[in-house]
């Protein structure tokens, strides 16, 4: 008889137990969600701005900044979307590494072409000076990009080291095999449907 593994399913709800229960990597999956948010929706509302300057074009790419600032806004809120709202993990941390590190390394571009005030475009939306903004999205940027990379990694890390077991169904003697650190959660067994207490096996 084969043996069928199964997914531990998450947990949905947000609730003050199931926040101090969640694992470091849960928590800045859902802070970068929170900051992509805030970020992208200023990127937005300034590209939305009637200030002629963002129709400029800048150096690097010859593109408006105006369009330059809705097109990253509008990529920033869909990783939040998926930080916040899915369970794609892997991906909703790479889509974060992948934004924050382009915009690094895009602010770096302008700052050695001599704009070193970059992220000025929230100064009408919020009314912050252009060195607040920069320092902002400088500090967010980096915060993000080092912890995606860094959670990625630990998560890769933490999977291979993952200990698996094995049992058979009492109802229906299938076998399953479960991640360890899922003892004693009750499940639905994958071959009869019945329900299962995981346990260590004897």
């Amino acid at each position: 008889m084969t043996t069928t593994p199964i997914a531990i399913p998450k947990v949905k709800a947000i609730n003050g137990a199931a926040l101090f229960s969640m694992s470091r990597a849960s928590l800045f999956v859902l802070l970068a969600g929170t900051i992509l948010t805030f970020t992208g929706m200023g990127a937005i509302s300034g590209g939305l701005a009637k200030d002629q300057l963002l129709d400029l074009a800048d150096p690097i790419f010859s593109l408006s900044f105006r369009g330059l600032m809705l097109a990253f806004g509008t990529a920033e809120m869909l990783a939040a979307f998926l930080c916040l709202f899915t369970d794609m993990r892997t991906l909703s941390l790479g889509l974060v590494a992948w934004l924050s590190g382009n915009f690094m390394v895009y602010r770096i571009g302008l700052w050695s072409m001599g704009w070193h005030h970059s992220c000025g475009f929230l100064i009408d939306p919020l009314g912050l000076s252009l060195t607040t903004t920069d320092i902002i999205f400088s500090v967010s940027s980096t915060f993000l990009l080092v912890g995606s990379v860094a959670t990625l990694w630990h998560e890769r890390r933490t999977l291979q080291a993952v200990t698996f077991l094995k049992i058979s169904c009492v109802s229906c003697g299938g076998h399953i095999e479960f991640p360890a650190n899922a003892v004693g959660r009750k499940i639905q067994c994958p071959h009869c449907a019945k329900n299962i207490t995981l346990l260590s096996p004897a």
